[in-house]
């Protein structure tokens, strides 16, 4: 059946239309040979045509080394001549017989199937038995007195494989693709070799028996959703040559306590640790520059955070619903403190927003029901909707000078606060900004011209027993100017 295929191919390969084109008696007493099957006359003529430069030549001696007509079988040598017939515009008939010859390569050892490679390595294609429960994906695989080199492992090739146990990936795998062993939930144990490059997309997605994985130093990328789900994982080191981690990477590893981050890591994803209940620890490298919206969203055990000078962005919601989060020390290259970044963080006691930050979102620290103590750098211009709503063990806060905008119920429901300072800048107060059974006892309010406030809807309610502290010469002003004048007690700084 080979020979026949092989023949068809020699045969569509010289046909008359290409024995115009230029072929010489060399080429055309190798074909000759070859048809009558006499290969071993025929392959010096063969290759003596290919090396002159005929194309059609070079197909067919490719071919005879690959079939080991008239030679030994050499695979280099026949990716070699092929590659040079394609290069000749023979690319098409080469092409399609080549494709063709490989689709019928598929074996399985030792329990494992494999699909051969255009270039002679082999692919992992999963499992001839889905009993099996262990698998060991070897460097070289024998078949038919053939040694292959194994380079590759399919996409989705172990899925849903819950009978699988434990897998040992051979140092020649260069990469674990996409859903490789997605929702191998029996999954316990699993070797990474040692030239392992990336793990794609869910490749390890819902491995809720793995309790422990060791990515090696050859890994450069997490993607997204890699281990994702492994909520029997309890401790991760991710080596110093990861420079991403992907978005989703190890969401919902509610059983993961400690995360060490190699030094090369330069983003960490979104939702890249949400979920993870249990993480206590996680140290964040001077490499990082960016962290995700929701990386460690509702890492409920998570104790502190330090977060280094080379982070630029902290994006939404990255810590919301840490409520185990006593301590943060934000680096000072943050420019924004993001939308609910800590919305929730109850056990937060204090926080130091350092200068470098221009912005602070939209429910950055509401319900932080813990922090009694809140430093705002001078370089803040805006504080967004609800900032600070609901921080109910703030007693004192003061606004820099450089705050331009306090935004909608900033301070609303802080029932502890008695003291507030407004600096120079001010020029809005949001609707409602520090309301509902707030126990303010007094202001201070270092505009020069209350006129230049806008005040919105019940800022300064109920304000007759407030002391209101303002500059020397602007206690006329204050007292003549709308809403300022409720207060009862203005008095100069």
């Amino acid at each position: 059946m080979k020979r026949i295929m092989f023949l068809a191919a020699l045969a569509a390969m010289l046909a008359p239309a290409a024995m115009a084109q230029n072929v010489d008696d060399i080429a055309e007493r190798a074909f000759e040979l070859a048809k009558a099957k006499n290969y071993d006359a025929a392959f010096p003529l063969m290759l003596q045509a290919a090396e002159k430069g005929d194309c059609v030549s070079m197909g067919n001696l490719g071919t005879m080394y690959y079939k080991g007509l008239g030679t030994e079988i050499d695979y280099n040598q026949a990716l070699r001549w092929w590659g040079e017939a394609e290069k000749k515009g023979c690319g098409d008939a080469i092409k399609a017989y080549r494709d063709e010859l490989m689709a019928t390569k598929s074996f399985e050892v030792d329990g494992i199937r494999y699909s051969v490679k255009p270039d002679f390595t082999l692919v992992v294609t999963g499992t001839g038995n889905r009993g099996i429960s262990t698998v060991r994906i070897p460097e070289n695989v024998v078949y038919e007195g053939r040694t292959y080199r194994v380079t590759s492992i399919w996409v989705a090739s172990f899925h849903n494989n819950t009978k699988l146990t434990s897998v040992v990936i051979g140092n020649s795998v260069t990469s674990i693709p996409a859903m490789a062993f997605e929702g191998c939930s029996g999954l316990t144990s699993v070797v990474i070799g040692n030239s392992v490059t990336s793990i794609d997309g869910s490749a390890f997605s819902g491995c809720s028996g793995l309790t422990s994985v060791t990515i090696p130093n050859s890994v450069t990328s997490i993607d997204d959703s890699a281990f994702s789900g492994c909520s029997g994982l309890t401790s991760v080191t991710i080596p110093n040559s990861v420079t991403s981690i992907g978005n989703w990477a190890f969401k919902g590893c509610s059983g993961l306590t400690s995360v060490s981050i190699g030094n090369s890591v330069t983003s960490i994803g979104y939702q890249a640790f949400s979920g993870c209940g249990g993480l206590i620890s996680v140290d964040i490298p001077n490499s990082v520059t960016s962290i995700g919206d929701q990386a460690f969203e509702g890492c409920t055990s998570l104790a502190s955070v330090a977060i280094p000078n080379s982070v630029t962005t902290i994006g939404e919601q990255a810590f919301s619903g840490c409520s185990g989060l006593t301590s943060i020390t934000i680096g000072n290259s943050v420019t924004l403190i993001g939308d609910q970044t800590f919305e929730g963080c109850t056990s937060l006691t204090s926080v130091t927003i350092p200068n470098s930050v221009t912005s602070i979102g939209d429910k950055a620290f509401s319900g932080c029901n813990g922090l009694a103590s809140i430093t705002i750098g001078n370089s803040v211009i805006s504080i967004g909707y609800c900032a600070f709503d609901g921080c109910s063990s703030l007693t004192s806060v003061t606004i820099p000078n450089s705050v331009n905008t306090i935004g909608e119920h900033a301070f609303s429901d802080c029932t502890g606060l008695t003291s507030v300072t407004l600096g120079s800048s001010v020029a809005s107060i949001g609707d409602l900004a520090f309301h509902l059974d707030t126990n303010i006892n007094e202001i201070t309010c270092k505009v020069d011209d209350p006129s230049k406030i806008f005040l919105g809807y019940r800022v300064l309610d109920d304000v007759s027993n407030i002391k209101l502290r303002v500059p020397k010469a602007s206690v006329d002003l204050y007292r003549k100017a709308n809403g300022w004048n409720l207060f009862k007690k203005i008095v100069k700084e």
